[in-house]
């Protein structure tokens, strides 16, 4: 297993561990609880657009590739249906700049912590919709900033007897979206 895979295996193996665990019969927590808590996987997608205006006219040429994110999620059920969520997301992504004979790629860094307000539709599937407030740094080649703003989501899932799996697209920022994959178990 070359260093690629073992990397995503590290982060694809919790997940699919996490979401296969309402299957077993020995996992008796109680499905009426309130608090829940899950893992994320998915990709954290930079606008390649918007870096290339930073750069326009100036000869360089910029190019993104997208890069894996990793989270975790608590949360509350305020009813069967709204829910009160702190999420915590880790990803990067690559940008390549090549012009004037110079070449090179950084990666940059995103990290999230946001609250959000979650809405989930009744059913085995349902669908999901949330809102919140974010904060987010970004980070690459020594320099980092960061901003504070809304974050909303959409998405879908399906109901476990002990939790649920989700798939979902977030808008981060402007200029940074997040698609995944979270399980997620009642405890």
């Amino acid at each position: 297993m070359d260093n690629m895979e073992a990397i995503m295996f590290k982060k694809i193996f919790p997940i699919l561990a996490l979401s296969a665990l309402p299957f077993t019969t020995s996992y008796a927590q109680d499905s009426d609880s309130k608090f829940y808590g899950g893992l994320k996987l998915g990709s954290m997608a930079v606008d390649e657009s918007s870096i290339q205006d930073e750069f326009r006219g100036s000869g360089i040429s910029v190019s993104v590739k997208d890069g894996t994110a990793f989270g975790l999620q608590l949360g509350y059920a305020t009813s069967d249906t709204f829910g009160v969520e702190l999420e915590y997301l880790s990803g990067d992504a690559d940008i390549k700049a090549s012009g004037f004979g110079v070449s090179g790629s950084e990666t940059i860094d995103i990290t999230t912590i946001a609250i959000y307000g979650a809405y989930r539709s009744g059913g085995d599937f349902y669908f999901l919709g949330k809102l919140g407030l974010l904060s987010e740094d970004i980070s690459f080649e020594g320099f980092s900033e960061s901003d504070q703003g809304l974050s909303l989501g959409i998405g879908g899932g399906f109901r476990f007897s002990q939790g649920s799996v989700e798939l979902e697209y977030t808008i981060i920022e402007e200029d940074v979206n997040f698609l995944g994959l979270t399980g997620r178990l009642n405890f």
